[in-house]
């Protein structure tokens, strides 16, 4: 109990960017459960947010060492050589992150839906498109991506007209003319939402 009350302290370290102070509350923690894997996915995050990426490699190595499926050791050891530019290695974290590809999908669709809660549509897309990366057929995650790209469609065709009520006029003209006009009822809804200043 002790070790993790010490690693929810690190949390709150983490937010103030007390390094040495997180480094040393998780060391004291890692000294209580010496094989505690998430402690040493801890180390490293902090070293990488410190600069110190060998000592961050060798932290989610020994984290690996004990849980071959820690996602974020994975996932942060995948980016890192990613930006290095070293794609064999890239592969090799790819790789093991398909392994437990339904989980590890499941972590990047909440994440995008904690941005799109935080009216960040695009910051969401980014996560929900790298999730379909290891579930490629999952029809709700491209629902979703496919709903923000018509989103950013219809305001493209909303900012043509010089007035969001004028753009409402122009499509519910349409709409009348042609009854059977989906897109343009659509788009009358869509301007409403906008002129009442409504996000996605």
């Amino acid at each position: 109990m002790r070790a993790y009350n010490l690693f929810r302290q690190s949390q709150d370290l983490i937010a103030r960017r007390n390094i040495q102070g997180i480094l040393r509350t998780l060391n004291q923690a890692l000294e209580i459960e010496p094989r505690n894997p998430s402690i040493f996915v801890q180390l490293g995050v902090i070293s990488f947010l410190d600069n110190n990426y060998d000592k961050g490699i060798e932290y989610f190595n020994r984290a690996l060492d004990i849980d071959s499926n820690q996602m974020k050791a994975l996932e942060m050891l995948m980016e890192h050589y990613t930006k290095e530019g070293e794609p064999g290695k890239v592969q090799v974290y790819f790789d093991k992150l398909k392994a437990v590809r339904f989980v590890y999908s499941d972590v990047l669709v909440k994440r995008g839906d904690i941005l799109f809660n935080k009216q960040k549509p695009h910051q969401a897309v980014e996560q929900w498109k790298k999730a379909l990366i290891f579930t490629p057929r999952d029809r709700e995650i491209i629902s979703r991506i496919n709903e923000i790209a018509e989103q950013d469609f219809m305001d493209k065709l909303l900012n043509k007209f010089d007035t969001i009520d004028k753009a409402k006029e122009f499509y519910k003209r349409k709409s009348e003319e042609g009854p059977d006009d989906k897109f343009a009822k659509k788009m009358v809804l869509w301007a409403e939402r906008r002129s009442l200043g409504l996000d996605y």
